[in-house]
C-alpha cells in the first residue's frame, strides 16, 4: 500500500483538564477535546445526542415549497418525486413518496437509470413525467444543477421544487422553490444534512401547516429508519442534527425495523447483531447502492416501501445478489486500472491518477477510484467510455478539492457535480485529452502534493489497552464522517507471533510497554504485509467491544502499520546526546539509562553471536526479553563497551550492521564510564 504520513494531534490541555475535572477519563476527555469540546456541558450534550432540532421553516424557500405541496395535496394534483439512484437518494425518494401516499396524494416516483440516463434530471425524463400528467415535481438529493430541465418543466407547465444538499454553483436553476441549506442566503443553522435529511425537513414543514399536523418526533417514529439509513450511507458529518438522526434512527431500527428494513438486515447478515452506524454503512447501505449500480434502483425503493414479508425477502435477496455481482465487476476494473498505472511510469508518478477504459461499468467506477486512492495515496479519476462519451467518478484526499478542479476545467465538460472529496462528470472523447492535461496542470501547481495521512487521535499507554477503554469509546457513538471511530496510536509495539486467519487476514500477538494483546489486520494478503517476528512496529488501531456468546471481549483491529519510528527517534536523540546536549527531563533520562542487567544482556548476546550483528536486530531480540529496553540503550551500551575496551566495533558502511571483537579477559568498571556519567 501507499506510504502515508503519520500525524498525531495534540489535544488542548486546558480542555482536557476541564473535562477530566467533570469526571471524564483521560481517554474520553482527550477524544472529546480533539473533537472540539472544551466544556463539560457541550461534551455531555454530544454524548447524549440531544442536539437541537431546528425549525424546518428556517430553510430558505421552505415556506413556499411546503405551501405549494399542501395546495397540490388539497387540489389532487399529480406529484412526482424525482430521486437519485444512490442510497441517500433512494431513501429520500421512499420517504417523501410514502409520506405523500399516506396523505392520500396522487403520487409517483422516478429514479433515473444510471447506465442509460446518468445522474440527475434529464430532458427525456422531464418529457415523460409531464406526459404522465404530473403537475408538480419534487426532487430529492438532486436538482441543484438542473438548469436546462428547470426551463423545460416551465415550458411543459410543470411546477418544479428542488430539494438537495449538494454544493450549488453561483447560479441556481429557475425552479419554483429551492430547498438546500448550502444555497446562498439560507440561514438554516445546520448545513450538513443529507438529501434524505432535507426531505425529512420538507415533510416536517408540510405538517406544520396543518392544524393537527404531526410533530417532528412523531414523524421520526414513522420515517426515522429511512432518514437514518440515508444519512449514514451518504457519509455526511455525524454531528448536530445528523447525530440526533442517526442515534435515534439506529435505536428505531434495532427495536422495531419495518418489513423491508428487516429483510435487508437479514440479507446483509447483520440481523440480531448490535447495530451501529458503521455496521449499517458497510452492510445495508452498499446493498442499496449496488442495486442502483448493477440493476435498477427501483428494486431497492420497492424493498424499503414493502409491507409484504415474502416480497421483501425476494427483493432483499436480489439486492444481495446485485452486491456480489458488483464486487466481481469492481475487482476486474480495479485489476485493469492497476495494470494501466503500474505499466505507465508517467501516469504512476503524476500527483493525480486518471485512468480510462472502454465499457467499464459506470456503477462501480466510483468504488474503483476510492480503492486507487487507498492503494496509491493519491486522488484518482476513473473514466468509462461508451462511444464518444465518457462518464467519470473522482475521489480525492485532503489538500486537493476535486470539485473546484472540475469547475476550473468546466469548459471541457458536458456536466459535473459533487463535493470536495467525491465528484463525477461527463466528458466527450474529443475533449478528454485537454481535460486530462488541465487536471494534471492543476494538481502539479499545488505547492505541496497531497498525500494520504494516518491521523490517530491519541497515543495509548499500555494499561489503556483494555475492555474498559473500549466501553468508554462506545460512548462516543454513532461514528461516521465528522466523528470517526477513534484511531489510537500504539508506538513501538513488538510482534510476538503472527498467524493467518480467515481469507487473507493476519492475527498478531503484540507486546507494548509490558502488556500483551491480540489484534487482527484485514486484507494483509491483498495489500501487502512484510513484517515478521520480532519486528517493532507502530500501529494505528481501532478498539471495540465484541459480543461473543453473551460475553463482552476486547476487539482490536489494526488499521495501519509501519516500521516503528522509534529507531529513527532514538538514533537522533543519541546523536544530540553525543554532541553534548543534555537529556531532559529527568523522566526521559531515566528511561534511557541502562541498568546492569541490560549491560549483561547485551554482552551475552554479543558473546553468542558470530562477530557480526545488526544493531536493530539486537535491539529487537533484547526487547523480547525486556519491554523497557530501547534502541538508545543499544547504542549507548555498545559505545560504553568500546569506551572501556571490552569490545571493538567496526561499522559496515551504509547499514546498521557492525562487526566486533570481544576482549574476553577484560574486566570493566561501569561507574568509570564518561558516557554514563554525562547521561546520569
Amino acid at each position: 500500500m501507499a506510504q502515508r504520513e503519520w500525524l498525531i494531534p495534540q489535544a488542548d490541555k486546558s480542555a482536557v483538564a476541564a473535562l477530566r475535572s467533570a469526571g471524564f477519563s483521560r481517554v474520553t476527555a482527550t477524544l472529546l477535546a480533539l473533537r472540539g469540546f472544551n466544556d463539560p456541558a457541550s461534551a455531555k450534550s454530544f454524548i447524549s445526542c440531544d442536539a437541537c432540532v431546528n425549525d424546518p421553516m428556517q430553510l430558505k424557500d421552505m415556506p413556499a415549497a411546503a405551501q405549494r405541496i399542501a395546495k397540490a395535496l388539497s387540489d389532487g394534483e399529480k406529484i412526482t418525486v424525482y430521486g437519485d439512484y444512490d442510497a441517500d437518494g433512494v431513501t429520500a425518494t421512499a420517504l417523501l413518496y410514502a409520506y405523500l401516499k399516506n396523505r392520500g396524494a396522487d403520487a409517483a416516483y422516478y429514479i433515473p437509470d444510471r447506465e442509460s440516463e446518468g445522474y440527475g434530471l434529464n430532458p427525456a425524463s422531464a418529457q415523460k413525467i409531464a406526459q404522465d400528467g404530473t403537475k408538480l415535481v419534487i426532487t430529492v438529493d438532486t436538482g441543484i444543477s438542473a438548469f436546462d430541465e428547470a426551463e423545460l418543466f416551465k415550458t411543459l407547465g410543470v411546477c418544479l421544487i428542488v430539494t438537495d444538499h449538494h454544493d450549488p454553483r453561483e447560479a441556481l436553476p429557475a425552479a419554483f422553490a429551492i430547498v438546500n441549506p448550502k444555497q446562498p442566503g439560507c440561514e438554516y443553522p445546520f448545513k450538513e444534512l443529507a438529501g434524505v435529511g432535507v426531505a425529512f425537513k420538507l415533510i416536517c414543514a408540510i405538517e406544520q401547516l396543518k392544524p393537527d399536523g404531526l410533530g417532528v418526533h412523531a414523524l421520526f417514529q414513522k420515517y426515522g429508519e429511512l432518514v437514518c439509513l440515508g444519512t449514514v450511507a451518504d457519509v455526511v458529518p455525524l454531528k448536530g442534527e445528523n447525530r440526533y438522526i442517526v442515534s435515534r434512527g439506529i435505536k428505531l431500527i434495532s427495536e422495531n425495523p419495518g418489513v423491508g428494513m428487516s429483510a435487508l438486515l437479514i440479507a446483509s447478515g447483520v440481523h440480531g447483531k448490535r447495530l451501529t452506524s458503521s455496521l449499517l454503512s458497510f452492510t445495508a447501505a452498499p446493498r442499496i447502492n449496488a442495486c442502483g449500480r448493477i440493476s435498477t434502483a427501483n428494486d431497492a425503493l420497492e424493498l424499503l416501501l414493502a409491507d409484504n414479508v415474502q416480497k421483501a425477502e425476494e427483493l432483499a435477496k436480489k439486492l444481495d445478489a446485485n452486491n456480489r455481482e458488483r464486487r466481481d465487476i469492481e475487482a476486474q476494473i480495479l485489476k485493469e486500472s492497476i495494470e494501466k498505472i503500474d505499466n505507465n511510469e508517467a501516469l504512476r508518478n503524476n500527483p493525480l491518477l486518471i485512468v480510462s477504459g472502454e465499457g467499464w461499468h459506470n456503477g462501480v467506477v466510483g468504488i474503483v477510484a476510492a480503492r486507487l486512492v487507498e492503494l496509491y495515496g493519491k486522488p484518482a479519476v476513473v473514466v468509462s467510455f461508451d462511444g464518444d462519451i465518457g462518464r467519470a467518478s473522482c475521489r480525492s484526499i485532503a489538500g486537493f478539492n476535486i470539485h473546484e478542479a472540475l469547475m476550473s476545467c468546466s469548459q471541457y465538460l458536458e456536466r459535473f457535480g459533487g463535493h470536495e472529496f467525491a465528484a463525477g462528470f461527463t466528458v466527450s472523447r474529443e475533449n478528454y485529452d485537454a481535460l486530462y492535461a488541465a487536471l494534471n496542470r492543476i494538481a502539479n501547481s499545488l505547492p505541496e502534493l497531497p498525500t494520504l495521512k494516518v491521523c490517530p487521535d491519541m497515543r495509548l499507554r499500555g494499561n489503556d489497552i483494555s475492555l474498559s477503554t473500549a466501553r468508554e469509546v462506545k460512548r462516543l457513538e454513532p461514528f461516521g464522517s465528522g466523528n470517526p471511530a477513534p484511531l489510537f496510536y500504539i508506538p513501538a509495539a513488538q510482534i510476538i507471533s503472527l498467524s493467518p486467519v480467515g481469507d487473507g487476514h493476519t492475527r498478531m500477538l503484540l507486546n507494548f510497554e509490558g502488556f500483551e494483546f491480540n489484534a487482527v489486520m484485514f486484507g494483509t494478503a491483498k495489500n501487502g504485509f512484510d513484517f515478521k517476528v520480532p519486528d517493532i512496529v507502530d500501529l494505528a488501531v481501532s478498539i471495540d467491544v465484541n459480543l461473543y456468546k453473551n460475553k463482552e471481549m476486547l476487539s482490536i483491529v489494526v488499521r495501519n502499520i509501519r516500521k516503528s519510528a522509534c529507531f529513527e527517534y532514538y538514533s537522533g536523540l543519541y546523536k544530540t546526546f553525543l554532541a553534548g546536549k543534555a537529556i531532559e527531563p529527568e523522566a526521559l533520562r531515566q528511561k534511557l539509562t541502562p541498568n546492569r542487567a541490560e549491560f549483561a544482556a547485551v554482552y551475552r548476546l554479543l558473546c553468542a553471536g558470530s562477530g557480526s550483528i545488526s544493531l536493530e536486530a539486537s535491539c529487537k531480540a533484547l526487547c523480547r526479553r525486556d519491554a523497557h529496553f530501547n534502541y538508545f540503550k543499544t547504542l549507548l551500551i555498545n559505545d560504553v563497551f568500546t569506551e572501556t575496551g571490552l569490545v571493538t566495533f567496526t561499522n559496515e558502511s551504509g547499514s546498521d550492521k557492525v562487526t566486533y571483537q570481544i576482549n574476553r579477559d577484560k574486566k570493566i568498571n561501569l561507574s568509570a564510564s564518561a558516557l554514563l556519567k554525562r547521561l546520569g
